[in-house]
């Protein structure tokens, strides 16, 4: 009977997370998990610079290689499954598209995104990334 409480619990928890949540958190552990080992290593007392430069630039090429498509695509199945798993809805929150009017003279103008699951990759995934390896360089790099 315990089991089946902690079941639901855990269900009525899940119950209100969406996929992007899911995909987010799976994208943050493996981020975490990535510079783990570098954060460690520079709290360290003795701290070899030329190692530390070394785990740096190994730490910046590891978070370069989660931004791309095929990554998120691995990331997104993994938070599928989790989300099935839960019995959380697999899709992405679909939000009502916006038209931007056109002024008399304009030939074109930027497409707000229709796709859910590509304005998360472009708006969030990708920028989430590029924030990140910007950071690494501006805080590593500026000497």
């Amino acid at each position: 009977m315990a089991r089946h409480h902690k079941r639901l619990q855990k269900q009525l928890v899940y119950s209100d997370m969406l996929v992007e949540f899911i995909l987010l958190l799976e994208v943050w552990e493996e981020i975490l998990s990535n510079t783990f080992s570098l954060s460690n290593y520079l709290q360290n007392s003795a701290v070899d610079i030329a190692l530390a430069a070394r785990m740096i630039q190994s730490t910046i090429t590891s978070v370069k290689a989660l931004r791309n498509d095929d990554a998120f695509k691995t990331k997104l199945k993994r938070a599928k499954e989790i989300a099935m798993e839960e019995c959380v809805n697999t899709s992405f929150e679909v939000e009502r598209v916006r038209h931007r009017k056109k002024m008399p003279g304009e030939t074109s103008f930027d497409e707000p995104i229709a796709d859910s699951e590509r304005k998360f990759k472009t708006q969030v995934y990708f920028a989430l990334f590029d924030t990140l390896i910007q950071e690494f360089n501006i805080r590593f790099f500026r000497f």
